[in-house]
């Protein structure tokens, strides 16, 4: 029940707080744990019928009852661990898309400030010889070279479909 719970709220929680993932992360590994320590113990209660088992008699049917309960068991109890590690899967998975959604938008605005900052550097050496400095237009023509250069890469992403939503 605890682990299907923890099912149902992996997609419910897409904008909950970092320390929220990581508590549920946590609860989700200690589940993991006590699963497999059930397992290991019905691994081992398991061999232990199999040698108790009387090759035949009364006795028998009942320590075969027995030994086919604990193999049901430990199935399900191998099924669960199937099931914890599969949601531990997909919770990194989503903490991971998330991290690459969090690296697009700083990619773009790095992208988009880049060239801006290189042609601002240029500018800002102070050449002696700079032709567009002497210029009336100079000026408004580097604002406007930066402005087509954003413009330009604005254009591309959009056409790629990385400024979505």
């Amino acid at each position: 029940a605890r682990i299907d719970r923890y099912a149902e709220g992996v997609f419910a929680s897409t904008d909950a707080p970092a320390t929220a993932l990581a508590a549920t992360l946590r609860e989700i590994h200690l589940i993991k744990r006590q699963v497999t320590l059930v397992k290991r113990l019905l691994w081992r209660f398991l061999e232990v019928v199999q040698r108790m088992t009387p090759p035949s008699g009364r006795a028998a049917s009942l320590f075969r009852d027995v030994q086919e309960n604990v193999e049901s068991y430990h199935f399900y109890a191998d099924e669960l661990l199937d099931d914890v590690n599969t949601l531990l899967n997909i919770q990194l998975s989503l903490a991971t898309h998330r991290t690459n959604e969090v690296m697009r938008v700083l990619t773009v605005f790095s992208v988009f400030f880049l060239p801006l900052t290189f042609i601002v550097g240029v500018y800002g050496m102070n050449f002696q010889f700079m032709p567009e400095l002497r210029a009336h237009w100079g000026y408004p023509a580097i604002l406007a070279a930066m402005g087509l250069v954003t413009l330009v890469i604005f254009l591309w992403f959009r056409r790629r479909g990385w400024l979505r939503g």
